[in-house]
């Protein structure tokens, strides 16, 4: 009896000892089939030693041969935490990868997988989701020269051009310096700058000095010779060159002599600046005029005072005093921008100032300045009819003219032949013409008793410039 129930005992050991029954998978794992009715026996151990990714085999009651202990979970949920921003998990999340598989994400370039083989899944159940920290993407470290030498970037520097590329874990690619045979960056370039002649021919890393146009000069914070960083297109950065208006510190030479102050007013200002210098007396500022300065403190400058155009009859610019034979009496005033005063034509009427004796300037008294006198002969005289008689008046401020004639020629008329009138006495000849040729007079003529004399008794013919 005692022997019965100590077999009875083993046997039931036994079959408790070969009882799977509320088995739990690792995680990342669910049960296939129902857990009560797995059996450890045909798993090559226990079903505790079922490995992630079901790798053993059993047969649950002998009805379903060769299946896993427990189904490997799809990773399709994606990191759920541990995850490299520079790794890229898209090979470890697709539909055909479960816990157990490996995992080896591809890094971004200038970054390589730490460790290399990667890591194993484990997909937790329901989301799907697997932990990343497995492994990481470390930067390469940079060495390239003009690179930007940050590791795991190692992009080449502003004005050198190249792609990074890495081999071997380890950076490979070359930065090439950009030539800049375009010029100045339009984008960039100060208005005042003037001239990059000297850089073109260069490259970024080289050093050259451009320059400010008139008036300008580069600022104090400039450093020349400037180092020069040219872009892919072959454009200058002329972002570090800036002109600034120069001052001007010394007067132009030479001065404008009719600037009165001699430019004080207009010293220390700046290039661009307006200047208004007062101008001597007979000269006007055509308008304020912009400052111009060289880096050396010289003004850049041109003529600024304009004469101002005298009034008619008076020639002389900046003075305007009036003409000979003009503005009698009359001082110049002047009224920026304009002269004020007249010069009208001084009249004759003082006479000549050396007159010709025989001459008379009867109709010249009556004239101006700028009229023709016609000289006659005195009564008595006759012209030549050779010399000038003729000439523009040009009389003084005493009214008084210089004879301009030819000067005129007046000969003495002929004393007539003594011919006697009726009723008139025979006076005889007139002394002054006892020599019977020539005379300033002529006859006396008186008429006989109980006779009166008809008109004078000294008769000049002047249109035929004779006695009669």
């Amino acid at each position: 009896m005692w022997l019965r129930l100590a077999a009875l005992s083993a046997l039931m050991s036994l079959a408790a000892a070969s009882n799977c029954g509320g088995y739990t998978c690792p995680a990342g794992f669910t049960t296939k089939g129902t857990p009560a009715a797995i059996t450890c026996a045909c798993c090559d151990g226990t079903c505790a030693a079922c490995t992630p990714g079901g790798a053993q085999l059993c047969d649950t009651n002998n009805a379903n041969n060769n299946q896993r202990c427990c189904n490997g979970n799809t990773c399709t949920g994606g990191a759920s935490g541990g995850a490299d921003p520079n790794a890229n998990y898209a090979s470890c999340q697709a539909a055909t990868q479960n816990s157990g598989d490996t995992c080896v994400p591809t890094c971004a370039t200038g970054y390589v997988l730490n460790p290399p083989a990667g890591f194993a899944l484990v997909c937790v159940f329901p989301s799907l989701q697997f932990d990343a920290s497995g492994a990481t993407c470390d930067a390469i470290a940079c060495a390239i020269a003009n690179s930007n030498m940050v590791a795991g970037d190692c992009s080449c520097q502003p004005g050198f051009t190249g792609t990074p590329t890495v081999a071997a874990g380890a950076f490979t690619h070359t930065c090439t310096a950009n030539p800049c045979t375009n010029g100045p960056d339009p984008a960039t370039l100060d208005p005042n700058a003037d001239s990059f002649a000297a850089c073109t021919a260069l490259a970024t890393g080289a050093t050259c000095t451009p320059t400010c146009r008139v008036g300008y000069q580069p600022a104090a914070t400039v450093v020349l010779p400037m180092p020069l960083i040219c872009s892919a297109g072959f454009l200058i950065d002329a972002t570090a060159f800036v002109c600034e208006a120069s001052t001007c510190t010394l007067a132009p030479a030479p001065l404008d002599p009719q600037v009165s102050d001699a430019y004080a007013s207009c010293l220390n200002r700046k290039t661009g600046e307006l200047c208004t210098p007062p101008c001597n007396v007979g000269y006007f500022l055509s308008s304020p005029f912009t400052m111009s300065c060289t880096a050396a403190g010289n003004w850049v400058a041109a003529v600024n005072c304009v004469a101002a155009a005298c009034p008619t009859n008076a020639a002389t610019a900046g003075t305007c005093a009036c003409n000979a034979g003009f503005g009698a009496g009359v001082a110049p005033t002047f009224a920026t921008p304009s002269w004020t005063h007249s010069c009208p034509p001084n009249t004759c009427g003082g006479g000549a100032t050396v007159p010709i004796a025989t001459a008379d300037y009867t109709t010249c008294l009556v004239q101006k300045t700028g009229d023709t006198c016609d000289l006659v002969c005195q009564q008595g005289f006759i012209w030549d009819m050779i010399s000038t008689r003729s000439f523009i008046l040009s009389c003084d401020a005493a009214n008084q003219f210089v004879d301009g004639s030819g000067p005129l020629v007046c000969n003495a008329a002929a004393c007539p032949v003594n011919a006697r009138q009726a009723n008139t006495l025979d006076m005889g000849a007139d002394t002054t013409c006892g020599d019977g040729t020539v005379a300033t007079t002529h006859t006396t003529t008186a008429c006989n008793v109980n006779f009166l004399l008809d008109g004078a008794a000294e008769v000049w013919d002047a249109a035929n410039n004779r006695w009669t």
